[in-house]
């Protein structure tokens, strides 16, 4: 039980820990945001065949989509995996 009141405003642990996760949060996520500064070029280098800019567009955004979706499910396959397994088979 914690000794401070339930009322009481977040202690220096509970802040650092919301610092670092935030922190944390921002590093995985920025390989998202430099992708969204340079989709027209990756979708342009990717689907060269397609005219239509718009139809170009929606495909590498429809790239982002896939990544952004795909981690969280990986990250509950491996984690459930690495709970049953251990780390080392997991990372191997």
């Amino acid at each position: 039980m914690p000794t401070r009141s339930q009322y009481a405003l977040m202690s220096k642990k509970d802040k650092n820990t919301v610092i670092f996760v935030s922190f944390v949060s921002a590093v995985i996520f920025f390989d998202f945001l430099i992708y969204l500064y340079i989709a027209d070029i990756v979708s342009a280098a990717i689907f060269p065949a397609n005219n239509d800019p718009t139809v170009a567009k929606l495909q590498g955004m429809g790239l982002f989509v896939i990544g952004y979706l795909a981690r969280p499910f990986g990250g509950i396959l491996f984690g459930r995996y690495g709970d049953l397994k251990g780390r080392k088979p997991t990372f191997s």
